[in-house]
């Protein structure tokens, strides 16, 4: 599978972030590895230029 990370695909990926509360829980079902999930949220952040995500422990609130 060839990871395509477009704007809409990040979205996604905050999405079931937001639904499944962890990144690891997000990359396994959607089969991507953990870090690449980390990498394009970082990367959305970057562009859209505000922090969307506050580290709060392993698991969201």
């Amino acid at each position: 599978m060839r990871w395509v990370s477009t704007l809409p695909h990040r979205l996604r990926l905050l999405r079931e972030l937001r639904h499944r509360c962890t990144l690891t829980a997000v990359a396994t079902a959607l089969s991507y590895p953990p870090s690449s999930v980390s990498q394009r949220l970082s990367q959305l952040e970057t562009e859209v230029g505000v922090p969307l995500l506050e580290p709060v422990g392993r698991r969201c609130g």
